[in-house]
């Protein structure tokens, strides 16, 4: 079966910044926004067993990290998890980095 791939636009980011000259995921800084808009990002779903463990990534020195994306901020219903390009997966992590729909809980 071939999957088709989307194109998701205005999803909400918490927990760090998008880094657009570098297409990833990096630490925010005291005057960065708590949360931000995504550019446009393409989805395509993959059966688990379909999916390479890390995925392949175009940017120098970077790592992936899986992305929870949340309905909303209340982060009380999961709808999907995505893969990013980040500068440190485990940093993502601690900072509990999510996307959301949207901001509203």
């Amino acid at each position: 079966t071939t999957h088709l791939p989307v194109s998701v636009h205005n999803l909400i980011l918490e927990g760090c910044v998008f880094d657009e000259s570098r297409r990833v995921l990096r630490e925010g800084t005291v005057t960065s926004p708590l949360v931000s808009v995504l550019p446009p990002l393409t989805l395509a779903w993959m059966s688990q067993s379909a999916h390479p463990d890390r995925a392949i990534s175009s940017a120098k020195d970077t790592a992936t990290v899986g992305m929870p994306i949340y309905v909303d901020l209340s982060r009380e219903q999961l709808v999907a998890e995505v893969f990013l390009n980040t500068d440190n997966a485990r940093q993502r992590t601690f900072n509990s980095a999510a996307l959301f729909l949207t901001d509203s809980s």
